[in-house]
């Protein structure tokens, strides 16, 4: 079993762009990964620092779009959340792994 684990700091890279689908690329070139466990993608921070939000252009739902960048996994999101974090957007542990070994 190959795993990915990685904080990918909602995908914003060195350049300041958040692309999950170059998150999704890198982790490929990595390992052809059996489970794939990127930390920080969130729900909710897409309307810019300004009004709270987080900097790089990021979608409103970073788990549907990774979910969309990897069709053959099962999508499995971790649903914990601290006590401070009770009234804040979505920020979780997310989990995918592939079930048909197709990648």
């Amino acid at each position: 079993m190959r795993l990915v684990d990685w904080n990918i700091q909602w995908g914003r890279g060195v350049d300041g762009r958040v692309v999950l689908a170059r998150i999704v690329r890198e982790a490929k070139a990595l390992c052809d990964f059996d489970i794939l466990c990127p930390q920080e993608l969130t729900r909710g921070f897409h309307e810019g620092p300004a009004a709270g939000g987080l900097a790089g252009g990021l979608s409103a739902d970073q788990f549907a779009e990774l979910a969309a960048l990897l069709p053959h996994a099962k999508v499995i999101e971790d649903h914990r959340r601290e006590r401070h974090q009770a009234a804040m957007p979505s920020q979780r542990g997310y989990v995918m792994w592939h079930t048909d070994g197709a990648r």
